[in-house]
């Protein structure tokens, strides 16, 4: 009896002890995916109507516990996207191994190449 009590009295310790770790633990595993389902890409005419459906997503995750930093990751990765713009852009690696959104014509004249599948910046992983 005495050990169930200690065992209860320790778990209410570590709860009280770290309330952000316990809020944490409700954030999606993957939020860039809740994101993703809620406001898909070419859904959008424009930049501007993505980005507040973003906007949207991202209130929602920070209610549920997820990380500041977490969602000014997201929020940059979702701005740098191509989503809602002409549908011509294009995620491409420049010839230096840098990320841009330009046509794949100018993209591939400039010597670089376009990354496919990508919608953002932050996919580009250019090296």
């Amino acid at each position: 009896m005495r050990m169930l009590f200690a065992v209860a009295m320790l778990v209410a310790l570590v709860a009280t002890a770290h309330p952000s770790q316990a809020a944490e633990a409700a954030c999606p595993a993957d939020p860039q995916a809740v994101i993703n389902t809620a406001c898909p890409c070419t859904s959008f005419a424009k930049h501007g109507q993505y980005m507040k459906c973003v906007g949207q997503q991202l209130r929602s995750l920070k209610e549920k516990g997820c990380a500041p930093k977490l969602l000014r990751s997201l929020s940059r990765c979702s701005n740098s996207s191509i989503c809602g713009k002409n549908d011509k852009q294009v995620v491409c690696c420049t010839k230096t191994n840098r990320a841009k959104i330009a046509t794949a014509e100018k993209c591939i004249a400039r010597g670089g190449r376009v990354v496919e599948g990508a919608t953002s910046l932050c996919e580009a992983h250019c090296s």
